[in-house]
């Protein structure tokens, strides 16, 4: 008698072992993938971030293309390289802080300095 309960212990135990460790298996997997699902969702949310970046700044060059063969853009480029209209005067401040430090009125001081 004690052999046949000792085979019904063994027939239960083995199915209960092997569907715990399935159960254990299973999990973790789930947790691996649940993981792998984060990484990802970060990962796309970083990629969209910059496909918006870059939306914006193609918009912004497709703009500047599309303006620059106006007057306004040319004339405003031109500035910014240094160039002058004829008849301008430019004024380059050097010392604009000292100027503020001994309290003189910046705009009557630079006026003095282009004459």
């Amino acid at each position: 008698m004690n052999t046949q309960w000792l085979h019904r212990k063994l027939r239960w135990r083995a199915p209960a072992v092997a569907i715990l460790f399935m159960v254990i298996v299973a999990a973790a997997l789930f947790v691996k993938q649940e993981r792998e699902i984060k990484a990802l969702e970060k990962s796309r949310s970083t990629v969209r971030e910059a496909q918006l970046i870059l939306q914006n700044e193609r918009s912004d060059k497709l703009r500047e293309i599309h303006n620059a063969d106006s007057p306004e853009y040319l004339a405003e480029q031109a500035r910014s390289n240094g160039y002058l209209l004829p008849g301008e005067i430019r004024f380059e401040i050097t010392n604009l802080d000292e100027l503020m430090e001994n309290g003189g009125d910046a705009e009557t001081e630079i006026a003095e300095e282009g004459t």
